[in-house]
């Protein structure tokens, strides 16, 4: 350890557990009283939460079957959850996201790629909630 500086602790990168949503109750109060913004590829309802001091945001992911096979919904899944995973630090506390893939024509390709979903994520989520 000589000549080697501390490093200052780093943010945790993982997606833990306290901030999935998962309970039936939060997605329906989410998509009942959140604010809903549809993107390219994304729809993403946002609401605060009344909490104090508030609690680190969290996200949950709705991907019905008519969405396709399990490979492709997972796939979906994996790539909006690393999206929230690296900005989780930038949204604000205190909000729940629920994600849903948008309804496609057929002549798109589900799922879209990583930058494709990042984008339109970040997008939504600042747009709902006002920064």
């Amino acid at each position: 350890m000589l000549g080697r500086p501390a490093e200052p602790p780093r943010p945790s990168a993982t997606f833990r557990r306290f901030e999935r949503m998962s309970r039936r109750e939060d997605f329906v109060r989410a998509r009942g009283e959140g604010r809903r913004r549809a993107g390219r590829r994304l729809v993403v309802w946002a609401r605060f939460r009344e909490e104090v001091p508030p609690r680190p945001s969290r996200m949950g992911l709705v991907v019905g079957r008519r969405h396709g096979l399990a490979v492709r919904r997972v796939l979906f899944k994996r790539r909006v959850r690393e999206a929230f995973r690296l900005h989780k630090e930038s949204f604000p506390r205190g909000w729940d996201f629920v994600v849903m893939p948008r309804t496609s024509d057929g002549k798109e390709k589900f799922p879209a790629s990583f930058q494709e979903l990042e984008g339109d994520f970040l997008r939504l989520v600042r747009e709902a909630v006002g920064k």
